[in-house]
């Protein structure tokens, strides 16, 4: 049962998520990191909210969402995994396969409403955090 066998992108993800978790209080870096993975694999940002360039808030779901979207190739999906392997000093082996991989749809990577949308709660961003924390735990 406790195999990953098929599942080489499981130790990666796990590693990823702790990073991530060191982030909980400092969203905008997480935006510095997402931009600057997508900057050097010299892939476009897809929209996380209405200006991406003025983005300063996000939560670690669209974080892998954004990577793992159902229309990216695994390649690319590699390729982004590499830079955020660089940038966030994972140890674990960046995945080849990503069979099981949770995806999100194309454009639907955000697990928030875009400022500009009515439903947007001040606190949504906040409860993902801690929906995130408490998933690990």
């Amino acid at each position: 049962m406790g195999s990953n066998k098929g599942f080489e992108w499981v130790a990666f993800y796990k590693e990823l998520a702790q990073k991530l978790r060191g982030y909980s209080d400092k969203h905008s870096e997480l935006v510095k990191v997402l931009k600057k993975t997508y900057e050097n694999a010299n892939i476009p940002l897809p929209s996380i909210e209405d200006d991406n360039d003025q983005i300063d808030d996000m939560d670690p779901f669209t974080f892998f969402g954004v990577i793992n979207h159902n229309k990216r190739k695994d390649d690319r999906k590699r390729l982004l995994l590499e830079e955020v392997q660089k940038l966030l000093d994972i140890n674990a082996e960046v995945p080849t396969s990503f069979d099981g991989v949770p995806t999100a749809m194309g454009k639907q990577c955000t697990y928030y409403h875009f400022k500009s949308n009515e439903h947007r709660q001040e606190s949504d961003i906040d409860d993902l955090w801690n929906l995130f924390e408490s998933a690990l735990n």
